[in-house]
């Protein structure tokens, strides 16, 4: 039995495309080698090069989550905790920090937005920054 599979370009950065490239027919087994062996040999030098990511068009066409963005979101969702009245009208960010500020050690804080200047502290001070990730870690898995 033959499927649909849609070829969608992968970026550098290693996103992929939203929409497919192209759509092509093949068996159960063996599409990307397909792709890879008999169609993408037709394509000029430059598309030779680009690399591509096939999926049976049936089904998911879902990207995965971003590892990185999942992070970031249950970082913020603990620094949250950690804000003020006082803390809130101001237009902050937040970071790990190493300064001067924090006496050099390691430190989660509201930063300035725009200068990224310390201002409040959001977890105590860590000699390691491998502690301070790993206090960030257990703020995020009491959340869950």
């Amino acid at each position: 039995m033959n499927y649909n599979w849609n070829v969608y370009k992968v970026f550098k950065s290693g996103k992929r495309a939203k929409a497919p490239f192209m759509t092509f027919e093949h068996c159960e087994s063996g599409a990307m080698e397909h792709f890879e062996a008999e169609i993408k040999k037709n394509f000029n030098e430059r598309l030779r090069e680009t690399q591509f990511m096939v999926l049976r068009a049936d089904e998911s066409q879902e990207m995965a989550e971003d590892p990185i963005k999942k992070i970031l979101f249950e970082q913020k969702c603990v620094i949250q905790q950690y804000l003020t009245a006082e803390l809130h009208k101001l237009n902050l960010g937040w970071g790990l920090i190493f300064s001067q500020q924090t006496e050099w050690q390691w430190q989660w804080a509201f930063l300035e937005s725009g200068t990224n200047q310390y201002i409040a502290p959001i977890s105590p001070p860590f000699k390691i920054q491998k502690e301070a990730h790993a206090w960030m870690e257990n703020q995020i898995f009491t959340l869950k």
